[in-house]
């Protein structure tokens, strides 16, 4: 069950790049829970969505995938089509 799920031991072995998006209305997890996330895992980025709950996917896909792409340029370096 999620509600039990502790992760916080694990985070740490993350070695690739990360993006952290929290939603600024998000009660579930605030933006200090991502960035207790992300202060465990070397180089993450943490980006706050203004006015999004828990569900940034749902509530803004167009400006969470912007922010994706832009992030994953950032990564390699490569422009988006």
């Amino acid at each position: 069950m999620i509600a039990g799920l502790d992760l916080e031991g694990s985070v740490s072995a993350i070695s690739c790049p990360t993006l952290i998006v929290a939603g600024s209305e998000d009660r579930n997890a605030p933006l200090a829970a991502a960035n207790k996330i992300a202060d465990q895992i070397a180089g993450a980025s943490v980006v706050e969505m203004p006015g999004l709950g828990h569900f940034p996917p749902f509530e803004a896909p167009a400006a969470l995938n912007a922010l994706r792409r832009r992030f994953l340029q950032d990564v390699d370096g490569a422009t988006p089509k």
